[in-house]
């Protein structure tokens, strides 16, 4: 099989700003080297947006 070569100074290229993807408010990174925070149980379960009670 025979590699395809690209002719890579004729090829056309632009940039076009796309507003959807732009304006979405995500991490850009991970980082997997990092320790893992303790999750605090009692917080991710009684939030205020629940119906839980704290009485």
């Amino acid at each position: 099989m025979e590699c395809f070569r690209i002719d890579w100074k004729n090829i056309d290229t632009r940039y076009e700003r796309e507003e959807f993807y732009e304006n979405i408010q995500a991490p850009k990174w991970i980082d997997f080297s990092a320790p893992l925070q303790p999750v605090d149980d009692h917080e991710w379960f009684c939030i205020k947006a629940g119906l839980h009670s704290l009485e």
